[in-house]
């Protein structure tokens, strides 16, 4: 009799997991319109960590390549982002507005900062390489003159967000070596009094790479926004040039190339105002 009623005593009941339909063909799909719903009724708010990989699998009763599916496809639509070694995380869905026209005062920092974010770098590597036939190219250089090739993580609130690639030739980079711990490479540049008079750019579509996508924690084939870029001196001299990778669910490129007629006519209406309630 003991053992009988050991055999048929009662467990602690354990929380129900999810019911995912098990006839379908697409599990993931399931599991990210669950995750969805919750971040549109905000059951995981904005800058929160959802659930880890396991949780989840063992909420949902799927397997991991499933929850890491589901995962990619809303990392992909922009609703979720990965910090390396933190967990994922709801995005807040404000995007960085980064502008392109004459006015070089306002830096990609300021930018970041306008969005809400505060702008920090991490410099990934700046050394004396020689230079590719196409950068020599650009700067008008010798085939293989040394230079600096410097690589650093553009972050958002310590969220990678971007990629920055430059190559400097060598006297001009010995010029900002030191403010590029710490500075954007315009910005170091105007520091150091440099004189510039516009920026040549190409923009492209493009996806992540295996590299790029462990930097900025995603999946392989994100879309990604490409900027290169070509700094121009008052003499028409090429001085710096690269190109910058960014998440294309972060950023959005305005370009004008007649912004002194908009600041005088916002100043006029601003003016017009001022008289109407004075």
């Amino acid at each position: 009799m003991k053992a009988n009623a050991h055999r048929t005593s009662r467990r602690p009941a354990r929380p129900t997991p999810h019911r995912v339909e098990r006839a379908s063909s697409f599990l993931y799909t399931t599991v990210a319109q669950e995750l969805k719903r919750r971040i549109s009724t905000q059951i995981y708010a904005p800058g929160t960590r959802i659930p880890t990989e396991g949780e989840l699998v063992r909420e949902f009763n799927v397997s991991a390549i499933t929850v890491r599916r589901a995962i990619r496809d809303l990392t992909t639509e922009g609703l979720l982002f990965g910090r390396q070694g933190l967990g994922v995380f709801v995005s807040s869905g404000r995007r960085i507005v980064r502008s392109f026209g004459s006015d070089m005062r306002v830096s990609l920092a300021d930018e970041v900062r306008r969005a809400g974010f505060e702008p920090s770098l991490r410099v990934r590597s700046l050394a004396l390489v020689p230079a590719k036939p196409e950068v020599t190219r650009r700067l008008g250089m010798s085939a293989g003159s040394l230079l600096y090739r410097y690589e650093a993580v553009l972050l958002a609130d310590g969220e990678a967000v971007g990629l920055d690639l430059a190559y400097v030739p060598r006297k001009l980079g010995d010029l900002v070596r030191d403010d590029l711990a710490h500075s954007f490479i315009f910005s170091a540049l105007r520091s150091r009094g440099v004189r510039m008079d516009h920026v040549d750019y190409q923009f492209q579509a493009g996806v992540a790479s295996e590299e790029e996508g462990s930097v900025l924690s995603l999946p392989v084939g994100f879309p990604l926004m490409v900027v290169h870029f070509t700094l121009i001196n008052p003499n028409g001299a090429a001085i710096v040039t690269g190109k910058t990778v960014s998440r294309a669910d972060r950023f959005t490129y305005a370009f004008c190339g007649r912004e002194q007629i908009h600041k005088a006519s916002a100043l006029k209406s601003s003016r017009h105002r001022g008289k109407e309630t004075g």
